[in-house]
């Protein structure tokens, strides 16, 4: 999976720029592995780019949001005369919503993932 696909969607997800986002590359390289190393033998990931890049990406920005809380504490801050608000349990909260949706989206593609199927009658 091309890296650079990953860390668009992540850098959409996280609303960061381009510059922003750069420092956050290996992090994306990370959740790649940490997707596919975990794919049945038999997936095809050009048929399942989609949903694999979306899973990657979210898994990326829920680290990332981890990390930002660690390091912020939740903190308030000030910049002139503007006031950024950080709700560190929203944002976790959020972004693991986000991830967990998305590795539910790609469980039958994992060697021990669950997945609710429907049965044919």
């Amino acid at each position: 999976m091309d890296v650079m696909l990953v860390w668009d969607a992540f850098r959409n997800i996280a609303g960061l720029t381009e510059e922003e986002a750069k420092p956050w590359l290996p992090l994306c390289h990370w959740a790649i592995a940490s997707v596919f190393g975990r794919l049945r033998p038999n997936v095809d990931p050009a048929e399942n780019q989609t949903v694999l890049c979306h899973a990657a990406a979210a898994m990326a920005y829920y680290k990332y949001v981890l990390r930002q809380n660690a390091q912020n504490n939740g903190a308030d801050f000030s910049v002139g005369d503007v006031t950024i608000k950080e709700h560190a349990a929203e944002s976790l909260k959020a972004a693991q919503g986000l991830y967990e949706l998305s590795v539910s989206a790609i469980a039958h593609l994992y060697e021990d993932g669950f997945a609710f199927m429907e049965v044919p009658s």
